[in-house]
């Protein structure tokens, strides 16, 4: 078979498969200038070429609220202030609109924006309060006002979304915000036991350093249907831009929709409560995915060991393969922040309602095809490892700066080589 070359820095950790180690060897090094010319003849070019050409259809983008209310920008800032407040709507603005400015060439063919809301929600509360809230102390008080809270972040956020996508020159007809809420069990463990941290992040000082003050914990259910699921999908026909699912949608007992519980719905969760339903609808009688789920959050990627001294990163992964980590404890304690996109994404890949789900930062969000950092989740193709992670990679550096290459014939790998995962990696380098 051809020869192929792997690109990245440092050691390469390819997991097993079937029991069968992925091995290579870092030893075996080639000059750059060769590097292309070897992956242009290579078995993998003309897959990665074609991906690129084939059409989309409908993209959700799923927007977290932390990558809209930074801990960096709002610190110190006092939602019961009336300048303080006006400081955190125009930064909510400025992030929205440099977000969007990422995706707005595939946004212009129409698409789906959902967002969170946990940092507003909790700003929201703050600010009719007074103070900031005590989860000790203001529980009778969360439990009154935060589905109000809910309903008022999703008015704020959408209009802000929609400010932006006019003032980057789309059509005000072409976009749609859909206020909507979502269905879930009154009986839920998530009302019992509270994981959702809500709220601007806060620090003090502790022995000279600067530490996180832990954010309020409110019940978030697992989300069950849209109830706006038709209005939804009517716009998406009509090749608008739709804004929905706000903060993870208002939680209404799905028993009695009338009825709003004092809940913020993880957004990705909901996200994906969306794309199934959407893939289920009539709207895709042909059974045909969304083309990806893409969710921008603050960070680069999804990290193996995150925070530690074997940090690494994950370039692209299977489900089946996410999943195992997610079984074996290792995004333990993430629960109101990283883990929900992982279940999100793997239920959106099981369910066939989207190709692909890709986890990246904003500044990202327009490289997702052109070498950029990100995570990729998809069902384990055909003739594939089941996951790549680097670990050594500098990301603060070009892809190109980054290189370091080995030439290695595919006959040396298990016969899983060769696949999408394994070409994407090398793509990152070209």
């Amino acid at each position: 078979m051809a020869d192929c070359a792997l690109a990245g820095q440092g050691t390469f950790l390819l997991n097993e498969q079937q029991g069968v180690p992925a091995m290579l060897s870092p030893q075996v090094q080639i000059q750059l200038n060769a590097f292309q010319t070897i992956y242009k003849q290579s078995i993998l070019y003309p897959a990665f070429k074609e991906r690129l050409r084939k059409s989309k259809s409908t993209e959700i983008y799923s927007i977290g609220g932390n990558s809209l209310l930074r801990g960096e920008d709002v610190k110190g800032l006092m939602p019961w202030k009336k300048d303080d407040w006006q400081k955190i709507s125009d930064i909510q603005k400025d992030r929205i609109k440099e977000t969007l400015r990422h995706i707005l060439p595939e946004l212009k063919k129409g698409g789906i924006i959902t967002h969170g809301n946990g940092p507003e929600a909790g700003a929201v509360l703050d600010r009719w309060l007074g103070r900031f809230l005590d989860g000790n102390k203001d529980q009778e008080f969360i439990n009154q006002k935060l589905a109000q809270g809910v309903k008022e972040t999703q008015e704020w956020i959408g209009a802000d979304i929609k400010e932006a996508l006019m003032s980057l020159g789309i059509s005000e007809n072409q976009i749609e915000v859909v206020m909507t809420d979502v269905r879930v069990d009154a009986a839920d463990e998530g009302f019992t036991n509270p994981k959702k941290p809500i709220g601007l992040a806060r620090f003090k000082t502790v022995n000279g350093k600067e530490e996180p003050i832990p954010r309020v914990l409110v019940a978030s259910p697992k989300p069950k249907s849209i109830v706006q699921i038709d209005k939804i999908e009517k716009a998406i026909r009509a090749k608008k831009i739709v804004i929905c699912v706000g903060g993870g949608g208002i939680a209404v007992d799905m028993n009695n929709q009338a009825r709003s519980l004092p809940a913020v719905i993880d957004k990705d969760l909901a996200t994906a409560c969306l794309a199934e339903s959407l893939f289920k609808s009539r709207y895709s009688a042909e059974q045909k995915p969304l083309s990806r789920v893409i969710i921008s959050t603050d960070v680069k990627r999804v990290y193996l060991d995150y925070g530690r001294s074997t940090q690494r990163p994950i370039s692209n992964i299977t489900a089946d393969r996410l999943q195992q980590y997610i079984d074996s404890g290792e995004f333990a304690g993430t629960e109101g922040s990283m883990l929900p996109k992982l279940q999100a994404a793997i239920s959106i890949i099981k369910s066939g309602a989207a190709k692909e789900v890709i986890i990246t930062n904003p500044e990202n969000l327009a490289k997702i095809d052109k070498g950029g950092l990100h995570t990729r989740i998809e069902r384990s193709p055909k003739n594939s490892f089941d996951d790549i992670a680097i670990q050594g990679l500098d990301e603060k550096k070009t892809p190109r700066q980054n290189i370091a290459l080995s030439q290695v014939p595919i006959s040396a790998y298990p016969q899983q080589a060769g696949g999408l995962e394994f070409q994407l990696i090398i793509a990152q380098a070209i």
